[in-house]
């Protein structure tokens, strides 16, 4: 194919657009999972301040999320503990509204850089126990050497 280099600058616009397009989807979808994982953190932690809930009744939950809606991936009990745990470890941070902040602008804080990898380790827990129950369903014990 051969290209008008009359037009390469053009294109280029066209292209960085298209990046940024890309850039900002990613961006949005960022923000909706931590506001999700966020949310129900602050849901199960006040249910078990306030001695709504047991630890049994989170465990109801995700048996309830995995047989209702088995299509959600990661709202295991292990899931939802980190979910918890996330909400836990910044809520006197008011970690919410900062992310919503930085990550709609530039994520520069070395604040909000440890919470975007808590974040991503709580993701990745989150798809290895995805793989490991794929494997186990195989019986492909070879799969953890």
């Amino acid at each position: 194919m051969n290209l008008s280099k009359r037009f390469d600058n053009q294109f280029a616009e066209v292209v960085k657009m298209i990046h940024q397009s890309r850039y900002n989807a990613i961006k949005n979808v960022n923000t909706e999972i931590v506001k999700l994982y966020w949310n129900i953190g602050e849901y199960i932690s006040k249910k078990l301040e306030a001695a709504e809930w047991g630890d049994a009744v989170v465990d109801q939950l995700a048996d309830y999320i995995q047989v209702k809606h088995p299509e959600f991936k990661g709202f295991t009990r292990r899931g939802l503990y980190r979910m918890r745990q996330f909400y836990d470890t910044y809520r006197q941070k008011e970690f919410v509204s900062a992310v919503l902040t930085q990550i709609h602008t530039d994520i520069t804080s070395a604040f909000m850089l440890s919470a975007a990898i808590f974040l991503q380790h709580l993701l990745l827990n989150i798809r290895q126990n995805l793989f490991q129950k794929k494997c186990f369903r195989k019986n492909c014990m070879n799969c953890f050497s």
